[in-house]
């Protein structure tokens, strides 16, 4: 799904089972606790959340409206290095250009980034955030690999879906890798073999 020359209408399928997938048990519920979690209490103050590498956005309409539930007062920001229908396009390695917020988030984004480039953006999150940063990303661990294959080749959704997640589990992390990277950060293990890293003022 990084082929800037995937055809439009596949990328579009695969987005729509990318959402699909994230009402599967374990896949935005323990991201979604740790906002929260930062986030504290409902006070009424109006706080802005903004999502980096947010593909089509379902991820920040889900967070706001549950968070609005739960009577925060929110504003959602989805951005993506490519723009969409309700998504900004902003490099969130670009700390000029990257908006401002209490918090920032994201759900499989860190395996797309170089090490480096993932380093600087957690720093970057660090200096802008006003309470904290969360990201939900793949745990690399050989069951988790298969168990994909046979989850994905049974679940009716598109085939690249299958290709790319699997890539995207090789290129997940440990837990050594990511203390590496982001060490001012909270690491810990969520079920499906997911790595759940924060940090809060």
């Amino acid at each position: 799904m990084d082929d800037p020359d995937l055809a439009p209408e596949i990328k579009a399928a695969a987005l729509r089972g990318l959402e699909s997938i994230s009402g599967w048990p374990g896949q935005r519920q323990p991201l979604f606790r740790e906002i929260c979690a930062i986030l504290g209490p409902p006070s009424g103050r109006r706080l802005r959340l903004v999502e980096v590498g947010a593909g089509s956005g379902h991820l920040s309409r889900w967070t706001e409206t549950r968070l609005r539930d739960l009577g925060y007062s929110v504003e959602l920001l989805a951005t993506d290095r490519v723009a969409g229908p309700g998504v900004l396009g902003v490099d969130c390695l670009d700390p000029k250009k990257l908006p401002d917020a209490d918090l920032y988030f994201s759900n499989l984004l860190l395996h797309h980034l170089e090490d480096g480039d993932l380093a600087k953006m957690f720093e970057i999150q660090r200096r802008k955030a006003r309470l904290g940063f969360a990201h939900y990303d793949l745990h690399r661990h050989v069951l988790h690999y298969y168990a994909a294959m046979f989850a994905l080749r049974f679940s009716g959704l598109h085939p690249i879906l299958l290709h790319d997640g699997l890539r995207s589990i090789q290129q997940g992390y440990t837990r050594s890798d990511l203390g590496v990277l982001a060490p001012m950060a909270s690491i810990h293990w969520r079920f499906p073999f997911r790595w759940l890293v924060s940090w809060r003022h």
